[in-house]
Order: C-alpha cells, then sequence, then structure tokens
C-alpha cells in the first residue's frame, strides 16, 4: 500500500537551483503570515513555539531564494492554486504526515 501510494502520491519539484533561506527571510516581505492565526502557516509553523517544530514556509512552499531573487515571482516557489494536482497536494502534505501519529492529521 505505502509503495502504491508512493507511486501516486509525490510533491512537486522546486525550482531548479533554488536554495533554502529560513521563513525569516520569508516574514521580510509576508509579515501577514505570522500574525494571522487563522492561517495555516501559523499554526504549523516555528512562529509560535519556542525552538520550532523544524517547519517553516519552505517545508510546504520549497526553497525561496529564486523566489526572493526573482523579486516575488511565483513561479520560483510551490503555490497552493490552480497550477497544482491534488497528488502533488497530498505529496507535500504527506512529507510531514506520513506516520501513524500523523496520518489522521491530528494536530492540523
Amino acid at each position: 500500500m505505502v509503495e502504491e501510494r508512493a507511486q501516486i502520491i509525490k510533491p512537486p519539484a522546486a525550482a531548479p537551483g533554488a536554495t533554502y533561506l529560513g521563513s525569516e527571510a520569508c516574514l521580510e516581505c509576508h509579515e501577514d503570515m505570522a500574525s494571522d492565526r487563522a492561517n495555516i502557516h501559523m499554526k504549523i509553523a516555528s512562529f509560535e513555539v519556542a525552538g520550532g517544530y523544524g517547519t517553516g514556509c519552505e517545508s510546504c512552499h520549497g526553497p525561496g531564494s529564486l523566489h526572493v531573487d526573482g523579486d516575488g515571482d511565483t513561479s520560483k516557489i510551490i503555490r497552493f492554486d490552480s497550477g497544482i494536482t491534488p497528488q502533488e497536494v497530498a505529496g507535500v502534505c504527506t512529507t510531514c504526515h506520513h506516520t501513524d501519529e500523523l496520518m489522521d492529521w491530528p494536530g492540523s
């Protein structure tokens, strides 16, 4: 079953050559993402817990260097809109949510 799922559910590829910058770089332009407590980014990212969860913006959106270098070029990050398939969305989520404890999304 896990092998079958791996054939179908795959995260989208990050932009070739992109590197990780960390959530602090993202917050320079997207400060509203950390201030909106209803936003899923705030719930899962490292902003509200000392030491963090080890997750952040780039955990879901991929490495952001080319997005930043391209003045916010949205084609250089993973976005969750009309350009992504349901299988790719599931692939992003199951990067973390693949163990028994997280499979049913109890903390989401």
